[in-house]
């Protein structure tokens, strides 16, 4: 898995921990170019209450490869956002 760009241990909100690169990176990679699929995603994930919920949601919308270091970075992140 690729170094996280994230410091911080404990993440409040997935939108508040990207930045440029990792958003835009993310929008092509993970969500089609999809701007609005991303956002509503990320504003979805912000208001569950665990991790399993997070993860279930994302399986049950998205087919991303277990190899990708774009989704394992992401995954990462959430990770960050329910520890």
């Amino acid at each position: 898995m690729a170094t996280s760009r994230i410091e911080s241990r404990f993440v409040k909100s997935i939108k508040g921990a990207l930045n440029i690169n990792d958003s835009i990176r993310y929008r092509n990679e993970l969500f089609y170019s999809n701007a609005d699929l991303m956002k509503q995603t990320i504003a979805d994930l912000d208001t569950m209450q665990s991790l399993d919920e997070a993860i279930a949601y994302i399986k049950s919308r998205f087919a991303w490869p277990v190899d990708n270091t774009a989704a394992s970075d992401f995954m990462e992140l959430l990770e960050k956002r329910f520890s």
